[in-house]
């Protein structure tokens, strides 16, 4: 009887076939839950007789199944609980009625409920809508975090031979001014700040990256944010050795945490950064007094001083504009009128005859206005 109330109606939404393929998933996955319960509560709560137990019955499907309809109120006449615990006191209230009825059968298919509810959408969102999204929005900075964690992880190969960390004897990819000047291994350029001292470290450099390029993306075009990428981890490089040279210092080092420092200049000289993301900027500041990068994240503050002068000043079009036709593809955005304010700002859709009149547009209102084109000359304002 449960089974039908439940199933009824799941079939009328799914349809026949999804409906069973539907059940022949959860039957699995409910029997998945079941063992994998069953060896955890051996190991850890030290009790072999769980891995002894055994249990019939399509209770635990239907528990899973009662997920999906989602019908319960938490309201079980003598006392009412919040909906989003109800099943849980469901699952207590049939125990203390049916002691002999399996706990562990009940909460698998609790657990195979949720787990085709929550955290099958939650996974498919983080693994595939929400990469999606962030491709969108910003393809640079999703293709510089790819890049980097490919190369971190080694399943690119790398055009240098060893990978070396500061633990170990002789760096031999890391950056430093003897090896570059008296060898000619140019290739430390790039090899030194794309290796970095392990998973931790190369966790919090590539954060920092990807939070500043994403503010810089949001302003600039794509090749020009990718032209700032480049350009910040060479000339870092270059002004590290020089102030090597200079200050009579050989430290080797590794790491992006240099152009990192060239990027965070470039994105507080150009005023993208927003409150939240300001306050990280501040707190990172924290790294730069590290004594042996101190040299490295001042080269690399140095360099977002050098590179402004050569990619701030000509930004053409500041800010992100207004945006006209909706936040949806396709639209475009409007720069020429950003600074008026939005009675000052109106946009002719489309031309009307001399018998109708046009629509006006502006950022929040939307209006018609009367419009007599004159001598049959065609009034129009263009947006980029």
């Amino acid at each position: 009887m449960s089974f039908a109330w439940k199933g009824i109606r799941l079939e009328k939404h799914f349809g026949h076939i999804k409906f069973a393929f539907l059940l022949v998933f959860l039957v699995g996955l409910t029997g998945f839950y079941y063992v994998t319960l069953s060896v955890i509560g051996s190991q850890y709560l030290d009790n072999s007789n769980l891995m002894n137990n055994c249990a019939i019955g399509f209770s635990g499907v239907i528990f899973a199944l009662k997920i999906l309809v989602g019908d319960s109120d938490g309201d079980f006449g003598l006392f009412t609980v919040p909906r989003s615990i109800s099943i849980w006191a469901e699952l207590l209230i049939i125990q203390l009625l049916v002691p002999n009825s399996s706990f562990v059968g009940h909460v698998s298919g609790i657990l195979a409920g949720l787990t085709l509810t929550k955290l099958i959408p939650l996974f498919l969102c983080l693994t595939v809508s929400t990469p999606i999204q962030i491709m969108k929005k910003a393809p640079i900075t999703f293709m510089t975090g790819i890049g980097l964690l490919a190369f971190h992880m080694e399943w690119l190969k790398r055009p240098w031979s060893t990978q070396a960390f500061w633990s170990s004897g002789t760096p031999l990819v890391c950056l430093s001014s003897s090896p570059v000047f008296t060898k000619g291994e140019y290739f430390r350029l790039v090899s030194g700040p794309l290796e970095h001292a392990g998973s931790a470290h190369f966790a919090i450099c590539l954060l920092s990256i990807l939070i500043k390029l994403y503010q810089l993306e949001r302003k600039h075009s794509y090749l020009k944010t990718s032209a700032m990428l480049i350009t910040s981890v060479l000339v870092t490089s270059f002004v590290f050795l020089l102030s090597q040279i200079f200050f009579g210092i050989h430290e080797c080092v590794q790491g992006l945490s240099g152009p990192s420092f060239s990027l965070k200049t470039l994105v507080l000289l150009s005023g993208t950064s927003n409150i939240p993301l300001l306050l990280f900027e501040i707190i990172e500041f924290l790294m730069l007094f590290e004594n042996r990068t101190f040299l490295y994240h001042m080269s690399g503050l140095l360099s977002g001083l050098l590179l402004w002068f050569l990619y701030g000043k000509s930004e053409s079009y500041p800010g992100p504009g207004v945006r006209l036709g909706g936040d949806e593809p396709p639209s475009t955005r409007s720069w020429g009128y950003a600074h008026y304010t939005d009675s000052q700002f109106r946009r002719v859709v489309e031309d009307q005859p001399n018998n109708e009149s046009s629509r006006y547009v502006s950022p929040t209102i939307q209006f018609t206005k009367p419009y007599s084109p004159r001598r049959g000359r065609v009034r129009k304002y263009l947006f980029l």
